[in-house]
């Protein structure tokens, strides 16, 4: 059961109101990129990138749903102020092997976090993760003609080392392992 607490449905209502980025997204990005010499790279940090909507598999993503999904990073895991560490290992604050970790879905929206270097670690709020998530929901799926979502780096890598964050559509036999969340009670 998801529980909201209302400083984490403030911090959200903040993350919903603020102005883009102005960064013009293009719907041509596949998470990761894949370039021309067919090699994987990660989005850079300030730009998101729109997920190909032509592609198999991809999946329109429901903005409420992706609330949910964004109020929940929030309010799961203490202080979404604090730094916390992210990477694959048990070391790590935010083990993303872990299941609870690799992703936050509900309805027909999932959010995680990546690297493409598993023994790469960084260190980020939660209200990052957040607001990453927020950006892409703006950017690639509100008013949308294709709402598919999309990725955008996060965190102090550089290149292509970096984390990104995902947020997409899914359908109810798209997510294997993860975290699925229940409808918030409006007590």
């Amino acid at each position: 059961m998801l529980i909201v607490f209302t400083a984490a449905s403030q911090v959200f209502a903040i993350l919903r109101i603020l102005p883009s980025s102005g960064s013009q997204s293009i719907p041509s990005a596949i998470f990761p990129s894949v370039n021309a010499s067919n090699s994987m790279r990660t989005p850079l940090i300030d730009r998101v990138d729109c997920f190909n909507p032509y592609l198999p598999n991809i999946k329109s993503a429901a903005v409420e749903d992706c609330h949910i999904v964004i109020d929940h990073i929030i309010s799961s895991y203490g202080d979404p102020f604090l730094p916390r560490s992210f990477g694959y290992t048990p070391d790590v604050d935010i083990d993303l092997d872990e299941p609870e970790n690799k992703n936050w879905a509900f309805g027909r929206c999932a959010v995680f976090v990546k690297n493409l270097d598993r023994r790469r670690v960084d260190t980020f709020r939660m209200v990052d993760v957040a607001e990453t998530a927020t950006r892409i929901l703006r950017e690639c799926v509100i008013g949308k003609r294709y709402p598919v979502g999309g990725t955008a780096g996060i965190g102090s890598a550089v290149g292509g080392s970096r984390f990104y964050v995902a947020l997409g559509g899914l359908t109810g036999t798209g997510l294997t392992d993860g975290t699925i969340l229940s409808r918030p009670s409006r007590d």
